[in-house]
C-alpha cells in the first residue's frame, strides 16, 4: 500500500490516462509481492529441517508394522497367492461368553495376517458328555469343501502374539500351542490347545478319535496317529513371550472339567484306537446358522452325536 501510494503521488498526469496508468502499477506491485510471498514461504518448507507430525491415519500401532513386514514372508505370500482359506474348528457347548470374545478377537487376528479364514462353531446339542474330538471330526466334513486347511481351536485360547503364523503349512501340522508356549500344560507329546493340519493330513489319519467321552487323552491319541503316519509336528519359530503367549479365558469354577472316568473308560482311553475316525463319526445334522459377532462372521453349527453303547457305555453319566 506505500508503495502504491508513493507512485500516486507522484503522478502528476491529470484525466483517465493518469489513473489507468497508475491502477496499472498497482496491480503489476501486488502481484510482485504475492509471487514473492509463495516463493518465499516454498522455500522454508522445503528447507526446514523441523520434524513434521504426520496425519493421525499415518500413525499406526508398531503391531501393524510388524504386521505389514511379515505380510511379506515366504508363508503369507504362499498362502495368499495360492487362495488357501482356513476352517476355524471350535468345539462348543454352552460357552456364548466365551465365544462373544473368541470370534471377533481371532477374526481380526487372522485378518491382520491376511488370512482367508472361516469360522465354524460346532455345537453339541445331544445329551451325551462333551465329545470335543468328535466335533471336530464334524466340523472338518462340513468345512472340507470350501477349506483346504483347518485349525482346531479351543475357544478359551485366544493368541496374543502377532509372530504366530497360521498361514498353510504343507510341511506337517502346525502346533500353535506349542507345550513350552501353552498357559498349562507342557509335557512333550501335547498337542492340544491349538493345531494346524492340512486337508490332506487330516485325512491320512483319518481325524480323531470318536470314542472320548469327557474331558481330556483326544489330543494324545491324535499324537499317536500323526506318530504311525510319519508326520512330524511342528512348532511356532521365534516365539519369545513364552506362557505369555496366550490369554486363558476359561473359568475352572463356573465350568468345570468333566474328567470322571466310568466303566472301562480309563484303559480306552489309554489305546491307540484303530476303529473309529472321520470315516465312521456318525450325527445327525441340526442347523446352521450365519452369525456376525461384531463384524466377525461365524458358521454357528447344532448336531447331536451318535454314541455306540457297546464300545463306548462311558458317553453318558451313569444314574
Amino acid at each position: 500500500k506505500k508503495i502504491a501510494s508513493l507512485i500516486l503521488s507522484r503522478v502528476t498526469w491529470t484525466g483517465e490516462m493518469a489513473r489507468l496508468y497508475a491502477r496499472t502499477w498497482l496491480l503489476i506491485v501486488v502481484a510482485v509481492v504475492f509471487i514473492i510471498n509463495i516463493l518465499f514461504v516454498r522455500t522454508l518448507t522445503c528447507t526446514c529441517d523441523c520434524p513434521v507430525d504426520s496425519s493421525p491415519l499415518d500413525r499406526q500401532p508398531r503391531a501393524f508394522e510388524d504386521n505389514a513386514k511379515r505380510s511379506l514372508t515366504k508363508e503369507f505370500l504362499s498362502t495368499e497367492r495360492e487362495g488357501h482359506r482356513l476352517a476355524v474348528v471350535v468345539p462348543f457347548r454352552n460357552r456364548y461368553e466365551e465365544l462373544l470374545q473368541f470370534a471377533p478377537f481371532l477374526h481380526s487376528f487372522l485378518n491382520r495376517q491376511h488370512v482367508r479364514h472361516q469360522i465354524w462353531v460346532v455345537n453339541q446339542a445331544d445329551n451325551h458328555r462333551f465329545n470335543r474330538a468328535a466335533l471336530i471330526n464334524v466340523g472338518f466334513l462340513l468345512s472340507r469343501n470350501e477349506c483346504d486347511y483347518m485349525v482346531m481351536h479351543d475357544i478359551d485360547l485366544l493368541p496374543l502374539n502377532d509372530h504366530l503364523l497360521y498361514a498353510y503349512n504343507e510341511n506337517g501340522p502346525l502346533h500353535i500351542t506349542s507345550p513350552n508356549l501353552h498357559p498349562l500344560y507342557h509335557y512333550d507329546t501335547y498337542i492340544g490347545g491349538i493345531l494346524i493340519m492340512t486337508r490332506q493330513q487330516f485325512e491320512k489319519v483319518n481325524g480323531l478319535s470318536n470314542q472320548f467321552w469327557g474331558w481330556g487323552r483326544e489330543d494324545d491319541e491324535l499324537y499317536m496317529r500323526l506318530k504311525e503316519a510319519e508326520l512330524k509336528v511342528q512348532y511356532p519359530r521365534n516365539i519369545t513371550t513364552g506362557t505369555n503367549t496366550f490369554k486363558h479365558i476359561h473359568d475352572k469354577s463356573a465350568r468345570p472339567r468333566d474328567q470322571k472316568k466310568y466303566f472301562n473308560q480309563w484303559e480306552i482311553s489309554r489305546q491307540r484306537d484303530r476303529a473309529t475316525g472321520l470315516s465312521t463319526i456318525q450325527y445327525k445334522l441340526n442347523s446352521v446358522v450365519q452369525l456376525t459377532i461384531e463384524g466377525a462372521p461365524v458358521n454357528f453349527v447344532s448336531v447331536e452325536l451318535q454314541c455306540d453303547y457297546e464300545r463306548t457305555p462311558f458317553c453318558d453319566n451313569p444314574i
